[in-house]
């Protein structure tokens, strides 16, 4: 399996499924299990339909064809960004092709879905809490069990020492990183597939 097919993301999790998130798109192209947060000022209920005023194609007299386009935006999440501005991670990998060269949108919805796939532009799912295992390359160190889980740049989870999040200056200048925790490790890391950690999400 490619590393485009896979993602992030590795089969073990546990989950509920009325804690995901399905009106949201990525801004731009990712993998599953990327750490996104809301787009400010793409979040208009209006744009729930998920049709943009774009038209697929050339203009035909008396036709309307509009390209499905989700114009509420998630985008990966960035150091600094509060437990409040994250939405959670991505659960299929957001791309304009799969890994043979096809154009994912041509694809049946139900090979899309099968494979974990979502075209650039359309919703993607999003889980706010539960317990995930990701590739080591979603943690910028030494994964930890019951350490602090932060973003950092790219969707990339940081960790914080225990009292690093009680102490340390966070990204306002204040004591303790409440405000910022997401989740925790709950594992150190295994070595195969590439290396892994698992983590729980708060939401």
């Amino acid at each position: 399996m490619s590393t485009l097919a896979q993602g992030n993301l590795r089969p073990f999790r546990v989950e509920n499924p009325f804690e995901r998130r399905d009106q949201y798109a990525l801004l731009g192209t990712g993998l599953n299990g990327m750490l996104v947060t809301y787009v400010t000022g793409s979040q208009s209920p209006d744009d729930a339909d998920g049709y943009s005023t774009q038209a697929v194609g050339a203009n035909v007299t008396n036709t309307y064809a509009p390209l499905y386009f989700n114009n509420r935006r998630v985008r990966p999440a960035a150091a600094g960004d509060t437990k409040y501005e994250i939405a959670g991670i991505t659960l299929y990998t957001t791309a304009i092709n799969e890994e043979n060269g096809l154009p994912i949108n041509l694809l049946p919805w139900n090979v899309r879905e099968a494979r974990g796939f979502v075209g650039t532009g359309n919703s993607v799912p999003i889980a706010q809490r539960g317990k995930y295992t990701f590739a080591l390359s979603q943690l910028n160190t030494t994964p930890l069990a019951g350490y602090p889980l932060v973003a950092t740049g790219a969707g990339v989870f940081a960790q914080l020492t225990p009292t690093q999040a009680v102490t340390a200056l966070n990204p306002n200048g204040q004591t303790g990183w409440h405000d910022y925790i997401v989740g925790r490790t709950v594992s150190s890391s295994g070595a195969n597939n590439g290396g892994y950690f698992e983590a729980e999400l708060y939401g």
